[in-house]
């Protein structure tokens, strides 16, 4: 049942540092980005253990997926979806482009879970679901140049 504060911690290492090098203060975008970041991060593991629920019981029986069902985990990843579109709506005023992106990333998971039948084959969920991550990785990189360039 570690899946959220995997993904807290996640978070807070890719945000946190550029964050704090930036100079900004918290503003609502800036809590905005970390939510999506963070629902995002939460929703794409509890995928992976949807896609591995019969490993899990085997290796890991304490994943929330296991605990929850799957039926009570799909509605926690359409409810974590309803907040990244309130989280998305925020941000899309002051930064559009992060935002949409933002929100592409956080709905990937579900998508995936969708068209389970396809993304199953040769563990394309796994490919799809952490592709996400390696373009939100670039984001803060983003945010902190476009920092320094205005200097």
């Amino acid at each position: 049942r570690s899946e959220a504060i995997i993904a807290l911690i996640y978070t807070l290492g890719i945000w946190f540092g550029p964050w704090i090098v930036s100079e900004r203060e918290l503003s609502v975008s800036i809590a905005a980005a970390f939510a999506l970041y963070f629902n995002a991060a939460f929703a794409n593991l509890l995928v992976f253990s949807l896609f591995e629920r019969h490993i899990d019981a085997a290796e890991s029986p304490n994943t929330l997926v296991l605990a929850l069902g799957e039926t009570a985990t799909v509605r926690l990843l359409w409810g974590l979806l309803v907040l990244s579109a309130a989280a998305g709506a925020v941000l899309l005023i002051r930064a559009p482009i992060i935002a949409l992106v933002l929100l592409a990333g956080a709905s990937t998971p579900l998508l995936v879970y969708i068209r389970q039948d396809f993304f199953a084959r040769e563990e394309r969920y796994r490919a799809v679901c952490d592709g996400v991550f390696v373009v939100y990785g670039l984001l803060p990189l983003w945010v902190w140049v476009s920092r320094i360039s205005t200097v």
